[in-house]
């Protein structure tokens, strides 16, 4: 989405004043430097939910790195849902890591996972700037 206002402060740049094409492409190649997502972040095909504390883990781990309860990896959950229904076996896999849960404890509220939320300070300071910019090209666009 950022890059989307920051292609569209650009084209206001250009109609409205070529000078400030000096702010918007530096503030652009900021926002995709800091807008990264690490290397070790969470991502859906690696990752899976723990069913106790909400927290992602590696589809390959045995144990939860938080709470320490005992998972079964993905591969071995693939292969007894296939073993279980050959003719759909991947179909039944996609399911079984939302539908456990662990006799242990009740199942809560979800929780929200670190980092899954956007860096909302970030996203404010950035279309505080577009704002700022959009004023100052219709200003600029309007003034004698």
């Amino acid at each position: 989405m950022g890059h989307v206002l920051f292609l569209i402060l650009h084209v206001l740049a250009i109609l409205f004043g070529m000078i400030l094409l000096f702010l918007t492409i530096p503030l652009h190649l900021i926002y995709s430097i800091i807008g990264r997502r690490p290397a070790n972040a969470p991502r859906p095909d690696a990752h899976v939910r723990c069913p106790d504390c909400k927290e992602f883990v590696l589809n390959e781990a045995n144990v939860c790195k938080h709470c320490g309860t005992k998972l079964m990896p993905q591969s071995k959950v693939r292969a007894a849902a296939k073993a279980a229904d050959p003719r759909d076996g991947e179909g039944l896999s996609r399911f079984l890591p939302w539908e456990m849960r662990s006799p242990a404890k009740p199942a809560g509220p979800p929780s929200v996972a670190p980092g899954s939320w956007p860096n909302l300070k970030r996203d404010v300071l950035f279309a505080a700037i577009g704002g700022v910019l959009l004023v100052m090209a219709i200003v600029r666009a309007f003034a004698p």
